[in-house]
């Protein structure tokens, strides 16, 4: 089954085992996530599907921007941030920037400007 190109920046994706027995696509290059399933097939299906408003996989509305973690990096944190739809479990393209509040603003611009 052809991986549709992500739905955020256009890059590449690929199918990732997630648990034992669920899958999900995920970019290889902004590293959005689609919703996980139980077979890959499932996992290439949703992921291929595309939705107009809220998520792009569902169409779910409920979505939360969420910081994960940090990194030092050549004497300075970076701040991981994304988007992730309540729904269906799918994640926006990752952020990093160095202050956490903007690492949040950046992934929910990424997430609204690579619809």
């Amino acid at each position: 089954m052809r991986i549709e190109r992500c739905p955020f920046c256009g890059g590449d994706a690929a199918v990732v085992p997630t648990n034992p027995n669920r899958w999900r696509v995920e970019c290889n290059v902004c590293l959005a996530a689609g919703p996980e399933r139980s077979s890959e097939a499932e996992a290439v299906e949703a992921w291929n599907e595309r939705r107009g408003e809220g998520c792009p996989f569902c169409g779910g509305r409920d979505l939360v921007t969420y910081s994960y973690g940090q990194a030092y990096s050549n004497g300075r944190y970076f701040y991981h941030a994304r988007v992730m739809c309540r729904a269906c479990g799918s994640e926006g393209p990752l952020a990093v920037v160095d202050d956490k509040k903007e690492a949040m603003r950046e992934a929910e611009r990424l997430f609204k400007e690579g619809k």
